[in-house]
């Protein structure tokens, strides 16, 4: 990859993480949880969330906070884990992908 396209693959990746982040703080705020929390990481149900988090399947950090019920992420870290994952196991070239 040249420099030029390894600067445009750099610029692509931080445009993604950007507006992701910014979508995510605009909806949810600074920390996930519930819903927003397993939907985000690709979960299609709260008890599927569980059984990954059990079996040590779920790569960001969830906490829990005190006096409060449930499973938090911060958002920064969950959108980190994600585009980290998009780029790095992609089969499509960077300079490739469209974003919006």
């Amino acid at each position: 990859m040249q420099a030029n396209d390894r600067q445009n693959a750099a610029q692509l990746r931080a445009s993604a993480h950007a507006t992701l982040l910014a979508s995510l703080r605009e909806h949810h705020g600074e920390l996930l949880t519930g819903e927003a929390l397993y939907s985000t990481l690709g979960f299609t149900s709260a008890d599927a969330f569980h059984k990954a988090r059990k079996r040590g399947q779920v790569h960001v950090g969830i906490f829990s906070m005190p006096n409060r019920r449930g499973n938090f992420a911060i958002t920064r870290e969950v959108v980190d884990w994600i585009c980290r994952l998009r780029f790095e196991n992609s089969s499509v070239p960077e300079e490739e992908l469209p974003i919006e």
